[in-house]
């Protein structure tokens, strides 16, 4: 019976220039490779790994790969060497031993290991040497940006501050102030410290406005209306005032991090704007988040839950009216409708929405669910069966690790063992004792990660539990869970449902749709009469 092979190639930022390490040379080799042994190429999987470690398991096409092997596609994975499908030991053993479970076998063009302990010896070794190399480049890399930057060279990962231009001087890269730039910067210090004319210092709505009604380009061309976020951002840069940073932020397995200010490299820019208008300007933002702090007096059961329909913007509450003929209401408004963020195009939903009668709309919907049983248990049903569904490829993995560890564990007391006896020199116990702890840590870094992801899942499943119980504690008074004294009890129960509302305007009616975790939608009309479904 002929087998069924899958090429797969992957390059990485590091060695894409290199000739016969680009995807084309790869495939090549693996498709003649494939067509002396006889195989049917089912599918040919290449792989850009720009912007995702090859040590991470979140590559497109290597997920396919271990897909199909699940679904029984193929029999055979062709890469060109151990180093293009991972340059992580633990990454590596992972991957093998997964498509081995689903009776795929993976080979090697530049390198035949056969099943047998000189085989996986020499492969072990080979995977050793791949780890090694991509640890040293990420420390060559590293210790080469830092060496550059600490000599006054400035490398900047994306956009170039806005109020400065990159350019090459000899043998370094420097910021020189764009003047037509810096002025923006200046006028926006000058606005928020000073004020304009007899005109008190201007709020950042305001100098958006400002901007946006001088015709100001914005800092990209994405962007047609200067945001709230961008000129803060501008207000407490330290660039501005002559000090530009490397190294501010740092990578760790939940994302990223802010380094403290002793890590990071300082460089010395040319300053745009002066130190005490700097200060003022950081003071001023200081005070402003302490008194919106302090003023939050107003409870929104949905805040931070609530999503613009057509846009897709997160939307926002405040206040609004004030009048003498009306009062203050509460509301629900979109930030790009408004003009408050960067999008590439402008958003129509420029209505405010009612923040108590969607709040109540939603409240009521959730008490529907909690109050009908048939239809809790259904949601809550489906909703286990997703996580479910989400953390058997995590457990599989999770047994696959436990079983490669224990394996590389027994390997490492025999080699003990045969020391012991007189059965081995010391330099080639050395030697296979280093490579059999160089596995099993790497093994043991991939345990770790996928227990960080199945404790996430599992907390989320915790928390709906959590609800599901509190829900039947209080059944008999669930209905009365309304007074502004339970507004703690209600906000836990949404946020742990995870309640999302998107707001809209359709048919010359505001709607809202609501969705949970339990599976539920709904769609209502947003009006101060009794609510009511929209069919």
């Amino acid at each position: 019976m002929t087998k069924r092979a899958i090429l797969y190639a992957r390059v990485s930022s590091d060695d894409r220039k290199n000739e016969g390490r680009n995807l084309i040379s790869q495939l090549d080799m693996c498709r003649k490779y494939a067509k002396e042994k006889g195989w049917h190429i089912v599918a040919e999987l290449a792989e850009d790994d720009k912007g995702a470690s090859g040590a991470s398991y979140h590559l497109p096409q290597l997920n396919e790969a271990v897909e199909m092997a699940h679904n029984g596609n193929y029999d055979v994975l062709v890469v060109r060497e151990i180093d293009r499908l991972s340059r992580d030991i633990g990454k590596q053993f992972m991957i093998e031993g997964e498509l081995k479970r689903n009776n795929v076998n993976v080979v090697y063009v530049l390198g035949e290991y056969p099943d047998t302990p000189e085989g996986n010896l020499n492969k072990a070794i080979k995977s050793a040497i791949a780890s090694y190399e991509r640890t040293k480049i990420n420390e060559r890399m590293i210790r080469g940006r830092r060496r550059e930057i600490r000599r006054g060279s400035i490398m900047v990962h994306g956009r170039v501050p806005y109020g400065y231009d990159l350019i090459h001087n000899g043998d370094k890269y420097q910021l020189v102030v764009n003047e037509k730039q810096a002025v923006v910067i200046r006028l926006i210090y000058q606005w928020y410290t000073v004020g304009e004319g007899k005109e008190r210092p201007y709020s950042i709505r305001k100098i958006c406005q400002k901007l946006d009604e001088a015709g100001i380009p914005t800092p990209t061309s994405k962007s047609k209306k200067w945001s709230h976020a961008t000129v803060s951002r501008f207000l407490i840069s330290e660039t501005y005032i002559g000090v530009w940073r490397y190294g501010k932020y740092g990578r760790t397995p939940k994302g990223r991090k802010k380094n403290p200010k002793e890590h990071t490299i300082t460089v010395e820019v040319p300053a745009i704007v002066d130190l005490a208008s700097w200060k003022i300007a950081r003071k001023r933002r200081q005070a402003n988040k302490e008194k919106s702090r302090r003023n939050q007096k107003h409870n929104y059961l949905l805040s931070k839950q609530v999503q613009c329909v057509e846009c897709g913007a997160k939307m926002t509450a405040a206040l609004g009216g004030g009048n003498k003929s009306e009062k203050y209401y509460k509301y629900y408004r979109c930030m790009a409708g408004l003009g408050y963020r960067d999008y590439s195009q402008d958003c129509g939903n420029k209505y405010y929405y009612r923040a108590d009668y969607v709040d109540e709309i939603a409240w009521q919907w959730i008490k529907t669910i909690f109050l009908e049983p048939e239809k809790l248990e259904e949601g809550y049903s489906l909703y286990l069966q997703q996580i479910e569904a989400t953390l058997a490829p995590l457990y599989q993995r999770l047994d696959l690790a436990n079983e490669l560890i224990h394996d590389a564990q027994q390997k490492l007391d025999r080699l003990l063992d045969l020391y012991l006896s007189g059965n081995i020199e010391k330099d080639l116990l050395v030697d296979r004792k280093h490579r059999l702890e160089t596995t099993l840590e790497a093994l043991q870094k991939e345990q770790e990660e996928i227990n960080i992801q199945i404790e996430a899942s599992q907390a989320t499943k915790e928390q709906i539990q959590t609800v599901m119980e509190f829900a039947g504690r209080v059944e008999n008074r669930f209905v009365n869970i309304d007074e502004e004294d339970d507004f703690e009890v209600k906000r836990h129960i949404i946020e742990a449902l995870n309640v999302q509302a998107k707001l809209n305007f359709e048919d010359e009616e505001k709607v809202v749709y609501l969705s949970c975790a339990l599976g539920q939608e709904a769609l209502f009309v947003v009006s101060n009469q009794t609510c009511r479904m929209k069919r």
